[in-house]
């Protein structure tokens, strides 16, 4: 019994252990994209993108986390618009614009679940 927990256990630890790696991996990758690709290449985006799906899927991440990362892009689009660096603006612009796909996405999936209704149901007033 206990050796099977410690099983359990330690394949638990290495799928956390590999949604960390995950996360830093597509960190890494989209600063690469924005701070040394001059072109937009669809080829390197779309893995990178499919990514970060499946690590907002693994991390649950909600809308507000989303919006946090589309807010810190748009500072990345300011400062380097400050700084005259154009090329890297708008491969920021790129990847903020994406991210304002996906978070357009929860907000409409948020919008439509039966979580919300509910909530605004039960104020008769």
């Amino acid at each position: 019994m206990s050796r099977r927990f410690y099983k359990n256990k330690s394949i638990k630890e290495i799928l956390n252990y590999g949604k960390y790696n995950l996360l830093v991996i597509s960190v890494i990758c989209i600063l690469i994209d924005i701070l040394f690709l001059k072109e937009f290449y669809l080829l390197v985006v779309l893995p990178i993108l499919v990514i970060w799906i499946l690590t907002i899927y693994l991390f649950e991440f909600d809308s507000r986390k989303i919006a946090f990362i589309v807010v810190l892009l748009f500072i990345i689009i300011s400062s380097f618009h400050i700084i005259n660096l154009s090329a890297i603006a708008e491969k920021a612009a790129i990847w903020a614009y994406l991210f304002l796909i996906i978070y357009a996405y929860f907000l409409i999936k948020a919008d439509k679940s039966p979580k919300s209704r509910n909530s605004k149901n039960k104020n008769p007033d």
